[in-house]
C-alpha cells in the first residue's frame, strides 16, 4: 500500500505505510468507525439547533423519528457519496439554523465540491 507523495518530471517520492494484509480489515474499520462518529456528531448538532432556535418538541419528535428509522444505521458507515452529502447538509443545515450563514455556506460548498453535483 503505497501513497504517493511527491511526483515531479523526474523523481517520485513515495511514503510505505508499513501495513500488512492483516492490517486493512482494521484500517477499513478504523475508517467506518470515523465516519459514525461524524455523522453521530452531525445528528446532534442538527438536533441541538433545532432544539435551540425552534422548539423542544419539534427537536424531541425529530429525534424519534431520525432514531427509529433505519437509514441513518445502514447510511451512517457506508462508504457511499450520498452518506457524505448526508452528513454535510445536516451540518449546513445546523449552523444555518444557528444563524452561522458562512459556515452553512461553507458546509454546502464542501459538500458539492467534494462530493459533486448528482448527489446533491
Amino acid at each position: 500500500f503505497n501513497l504517493l507523495l511527491l511526483q515531479s518530471s523526474t523523481t517520485t517520492t513515495k511514503v510505505m505505510l508499513p501495513l500488512d494484509d492483516d492490517d486493512k480489515p482494521l484500517l477499513f474499520a478504523m475508517l467506518r468507525s470515523s465516519l459514525i462518529l461524524i455523522s453521530c456528531y452531525s445528528e446532534l448538532s442538527f438536533l441541538s439547533s433545532i432544539h435551540d432556535t425552534i422548539s423542544p418538541t419539534l427537536a424531541h419528535w425529530t429525534a424519534f423519528c431520525s432514531f427509529t428509522t433505519a437509514g441513518n444505521f445502514h447510511a451512517s458507515p457506508a462508504l457511499l457519496p450520498s452518506s457524505t452529502v448526508m452528513i454535510l447538509w445536516r451540518l449546513s443545515a445546523a449552523n444555518q439554523l444557528r444563524g452561522w450563514d458562512g459556515y452553512a455556506i461553507l458546509w454546502g460548498l464542501v459538500a458539492v465540491l467534494a462530493v459533486g453535483w448528482p448527489f446533491c
